[in-house]
């Protein structure tokens, strides 16, 4: 898979993530502004691990914590981000 069908996979995702979470906010009665814009940051914060785990990253967990840990600083962040796109995947059973 080539990194524009990559990068439009994870922006779909992303988009849904935060469109969903703000859609079920609202619905449950929780639609204070402040809660929908954290969740959405949150979402925003985890790219990297989510990108990890729909790839099926073998340091996925690894990654999660980097993303955790270190993910407040900027660089931490793209560190995670880059290494969820690196190629070690698991393969996949046909």
């Amino acid at each position: 898979m080539n990194a524009k069908k990559i990068a439009k996979r994870i922006l779909t995702m992303v988009a849904g993530a935060v469109v969903g979470s703000a859609a079920i906010l609202t619905f449950v009665g929780v639609a204070d502004p402040q809660v929908v814009l954290l969740t959405i940051a949150a979402v925003l914060f985890l790219i990297p691990t989510i990108v990890a785990a729909r790839r099926h990253h073998k340091n996925a967990a690894p990654i999660f914590l980097v993303n955790i840990l270190f993910g407040w600083s900027v660089l931490g962040w793209v560190a995670a981000l880059v290494w969820s796109f690196t190629s070690n995947v698991k393969e996949a059973h046909a």
